[in-house]
């Protein structure tokens, strides 16, 4: 059933360039996310291919994401949301966002924390896979997207790229060294 939920790209005919940039965008993203996917093994005491078996085929989204200027009778525009407070069901999130900003996270006190652009770089979001198999040790990222102000006359951009295990992996904590085997609700 799930094979279902794969298939091929489709790619508008202009402009021209958008299919091999974006192939091009994918391929990086998928060496970034096995390189952090090894580094995150590793940083739970396991070998560097100690999460691998969850990847035989992995499930890989992503998308072009544009957040348009607020109307010019747009009242309350700076305090309202263009994606709600969220964690990504997934594994790892990676995200090339504008000069716009936009992008807050929640932190440990319970404040929004913005993520400044730095050009260049990639934000990590840890999704819910990883919060689950690491027992919690390693949470989820909560985090949400403010409207662009009235300044921002094109909008915001952002492209999300989202790392997935195979559809086919049945995800459960795992037991990791030095720490108790978790208790799984539900079962024995």
């Amino acid at each position: 059933l799930h094979d279902r939920l794969r298939g091929p790209n489709q790619w508008p005919e202009s402009p021209e360039r958008l299919k091999p940039v974006v192939t091009a965008w994918l391929g990086e993203m998928e060496e970034l996310s096995w390189s952090l996917t090894r580094a995150l093994s590793l940083s739970l005491g396991l070998p560097p291919s100690g999460l691998d078996h969850y990847f035989e085929v992995p499930h890989i989204q992503a998308k072009l994401v544009h957040y348009p200027p607020p109307a010019a009778d747009d009242t309350g525009v700076e305090e309202s949301l263009g994606v709600g407070a969220h964690s990504d069901s997934g594994f790892l999130t990676l995200l090339l966002q504008d000069s716009m900003g936009g992008l807050e996270f929640l932190d440990c006190n319970g404040s929004w924390v913005p993520a400044d652009p730095i050009p260049g770089s990639v934000v990590c979001n840890l999704g819910e896979v990883v919060q689950l198999i690491t027992g919690g040790a390693y949470p989820s990222t909560v985090h949400r997207v403010r409207r662009p102000s009235a300044a921002a006359r094109s909008g915001r951009l952002s492209a999300p790229f989202f790392w997935n295990p195979s559809l086919s992996t049945f995800i459960e904590p795992l037991t990791l060294p030095g720490m108790a085997p978790p208790k799984l609700v539900g079962r024995p």
